[in-house]
């Protein structure tokens, strides 16, 4: 008759039950619980270093249901930061000094281009202006402003486009990748068929991936109502109806353009924003 090994028993047990072995038990079983959203994850991080920011820790983009934007962010945040920065910056320099000196002594107007432009009289050219000591101590805000006087015209498309590219960018900020998805199918139907509305029901597959992502990351997903008017709130799109999650949508020359900002600047991560 077998005889059971009551010590040599309660050594294997000890050793079962002891934190290393619990540790990797609870370990294997965390991957096995949250397999897809941590190979999400690792997929983000993959398409993040291609495009050349290498910070893993970045915070996803958010939309509350309360606010329209609650902690913003986007996969290459400080490269975006960084644009931001340049396009305030040149966006107040050419605003300020079209005010103060590219109209000064207007006169007339006369069209140029198809644009109509003011005309300095020359007792307006000729006039004494006291510039700020950082244009007259700098030779090349000198050379700036010299540009801008001679060439109004197009310092005020630049300006324009630069405006412009700085609502993108803080739009490619906050948006979700489901989101632009969306816009870059309505594009896609309008110059396929040329068909200028989609009828919300069209698009509720961009919402439940929004929906089924969120799920995923534990995170409550936005209503139907603020996914849609969010991308009629940053002009985008149009909207026809009286609810935005019962209404239809087509795409409009900003959303387009948008488009084509985040394309071509962001090719790598232009519609991998989390959610």
């Amino acid at each position: 008759m077998c005889e059971v090994d009551w010590k040599l028993l309660l050594g294997y047990f000890q050793a079962l039950t002891s934190w290393p072995v619990i540790v990797l038990f609870l370990t294997i079983w965390v991957c096995k619980k949250f397999q897809g959203a941590i190979s999400k994850w690792i997929e983000n991080a993959r398409l993040q270093a291609k495009a050349g920011d290498l910070s893993l820790d970045a915070a996803p983009v958010r939309q509350s249901v309360e606010k329209e934007v609650v902690e913003p962010g986007l996969l290459n945040q400080a490269h975006a930061d960084e644009v931001i920065k340049r396009l305030k910056e040149t966006y107040k320099r050419a605003e300020e000094e079209l005010a103060r000196h590219a109209m000064k002594g207007v006169e007339r107007a006369e069209v140029v281009n198809g644009t109509a432009i003011a005309v300095a009289t020359s007792a307006g050219a000729a006039s004494a202006t006291v510039l700020p000591d950082w244009i007259q101590n700098d030779a090349n805000a000198l050379q700036e402003l010299q540009y801008i006087q001679a060439r109004p015209v197009e310092t005020l498309e630049q300006y324009r486009r630069l405006r412009e590219h700085l609502k993108f960018e803080k739009a490619f900020r906050v948006i979700f990748g489901t989101q632009v998805n969306c816009l870059d199918y309505l594009s896609k139907l309008r110059a396929l068929k040329g068909q200028d509305l989609a009828d919300v029901r069209q698009l509720m597959n961009f919402y439940n991936e929004h929906v089924s992502l969120a799920k995923e990351r534990n995170t409550i997903p936005a209503p139907p109502e603020a996914f849609f008017s969010f991308l009629s709130q940053r002009g985008l799109v149009s909207f026809m109806g009286s609810n935005p999650a019962n209404g239809m949508y087509s795409i409009n020359g900003l959303g387009e353009g948008f488009l084509d900002y985040i394309k071509t600047n962001y090719p790598a991560v232009w519609n991998t924003n989390v959610l």
